[in-house]
């Protein structure tokens, strides 16, 4: 949560930097104008990332496939719905210490 607020914070000054000792009026159209400045390079940049199909932020992209990755290293081999009971092989190792392992998931004991 202190991350996003720093960044929060970091981006209202970034607006109102060169606006300091201006009378209200003159303070309200200075953000608006860079606010909208802002949306419409963001909006580009988007719109640039969509059409050469890239549908999320680069980082996002990162921990997806990272997360599809680890998807791929598992096999469910055995699943109990009544008893939300896994059995699960695991044919890739992802911690290079160790050699592949078997796992018995239960979900309702987490």
């Amino acid at each position: 949560m202190g991350h996003m607020t720093t960044n929060l914070v970091e981006s209202i000054n970034s607006i109102l930097k060169k606006s300091r000792n201006l009378p209200i009026s003159a303070l309200v159209k200075s953000a608006y104008l860079r606010c909208n400045t802002l949306f419409n390079k963001r909006g580009r940049k988007v719109t640039t990332m969509v059409t050469f199909g890239q549908v999320y932020m680069q980082v996002l992209n990162k921990v997806i496939e990272d997360a599809q990755r680890k998807a791929n290293a598992h096999i469910v081999l055995e699943f109990d719905r009544c008893d939300t009971l896994f059995l699960v092989h695991e044919i890739i190792n992802l911690r290079e210490d160790q050699s592949t392992r078997n796992f018995t998931v239960r979900l309702d004991e987490k």
